[in-house]
């Protein structure tokens, strides 16, 4: 290319059989990989498309290659040798298209095969229990779209089979403020169960529920820090889950606010990247791109949730600002189901301060050196940022241009004389 790219696209068609697929937008300055399946195989012609800032697209000649790959199907999520004492997900991993796909264990003690799960396609979340304990042979058996039959090789594993629950609805350090229902996950038939609560300042126990599924309602007085297990009795013998902390809170919560109207946010952050840019050549559009995707215009920047206190942190930056921090929410997970939990993000006197601290971050850190080589163009700054590791969104540095591009802020980078 004679020109700097926003973002490129591959296009491939198959003419044999006229497969069509093009890529998501992706770094100009990257490789694509392809990954070919069966069905690919034969003749493909594949150009790359780019796109300026403006948006307007221009097509490389195609050019045609041979495709030509083998076959392959294998069990994945499970290794050779390895002992299984609780939850694992099997997934038949392969290159080519199937109508059936079937889990199959063979127990080596006895010779006997059991079908342990049967879908069109997709993974299976195994939980063996008592019974599955041993030496076991796993494979999978699928059939392809011609109706032929494929097998993978055998994994052979160790089963314990140790009888377990694992409790859901609740994590570990999770801040309750509302309803939460809960739930088990087990791998055997259990003859009864029931949930326990107990008040880390007194002790006290409290059985919830003795129903598979129960339901915690956070109520006033309640407040404070508590633990949670769950009980069941399998063979006349208790199995124990794991014992879970949490804290229940029933004040008030306060939620992210604007730092200014709307409709005025532009003007403000675009005299701070301005004169950001002047000092560290660093491209003020952007910067402004940050600052209005991370808060959303300026009208969701966060607050302590507890006391309401305003954190001026414009870019979403977790620690320890100028001016402390405040207690946000974050996303965590716990035996499958995501909850919130409390986590600190950088609080800051005034927006100048927030945006300094932004600047310092991308300036000083050496996870940023690549970034700062081409910081002064705000498309290869995007995905400098992207490759550097700043948002695992796959989409962060195309939502940037994007934003540069949709409200004309490339005249931020022009320097007057």
């Amino acid at each position: 290319m004679n020109f700097s790219a926003s973002y490129v696209k591959y296009e491939m068609i198959n003419p044999d059989n006229g497969a069509y697929y093009i890529s998501p937008g992706v770094d100009p300055e990257q490789s694509f990989t392809m990954i070919p399946v069966m069905e690919d195989n034969g003749n493909m012609s594949v150009r790359v498309i780019a796109y300026d800032t403006k948006g307007n697209a221009y097509h490389g000649e195609y050019v045609n290659i041979g495709i030509d790959v083998d076959r392959y199907l294998y069990l994945g999520g499970v290794k050779q040798g390895q002992s299984i004492d609780g939850s694992v997900t099997l997934l038949a991993q392969r290159n080519f298209n199937v109508t059936d796909t079937e889990y199959i264990m063979v127990d080596n003690a006895t010779g006997e095969e059991t079908l342990m799960f049967k879908s069109g396609y997709g993974s299976y979340s195994w939980f063996p229990g008592p019974e599955d304990a041993g030496s076991k042979n796993l494979y999978v058996r699928v059939k392809d779209t011609a109706g032929n039959t494929h097998i993978s090789s055998r994994v052979t594993v160790n089963v314990t089979g140790t009888p377990k629950l694992l409790l859901q609805g609740v994590g570990p350090g999770q801040v309750l403020t509302q309803a939460a229902e809960l739930n088990i996950k087990t791998n055997v038939k259990l003859d009864s169960i029931k949930y326990i609560l107990t008040n880390a300042r007194t002790g006290k126990e409290i059985v919830i529920s003795e129903k598979n599924i129960a339901v915690i309602i956070p109520e006033e007085g309640d407040d404070g820090s508590w633990s949670l297990r769950a009980e069941g009795i399998y063979g006349g013998k208790t199995i124990i889950s794991e014992e879970v902390k949490f804290t229940i809170y029933t004040g008030q919560l306060y939620s992210a606010k604007p730092v200014i109207e709307k409709d005025l946010y532009l003007d403000l952050v675009s005299e701070l990247a301005v004169n950001t840019r002047k000092f560290t050549g660093m491209s003020a559009s952007l910067q402004v791109a940050q600052a209005i995707l991370e808060t959303g215009w300026g009208q969701s920047v966060p607050v302590d949730k507890y006391e309401g206190r305003f954190s001026y942190n414009l870019f979403g930056i977790k620690g320890e600002g100028t001016n402390g921090s405040v207690t946000s929410n974050t996303w965590e997970e716990y035996n499958g189901v995501a909850f919130r939990i409390d986590a600190e993000f950088r609080a800051y006197n005034n927006e100048k301060e927030s945006w300094q601290d932004h600047k310092d971050l991308l300036l000083l850190r050496e996870r940023y050196a690549p970034f700062r080589e081409v910081m002064y163009d705000s498309t290869k700054g995007a995905w400098a940022l992207k490759r550097c590791g700043y948002a695992t969104d796959s989409q962060y540095a195309i939502k940037l241009i994007d934003i540069i591009n949709r409200y004309d802020l490339k005249g931020l980078d022009e320097v007057t004389i």
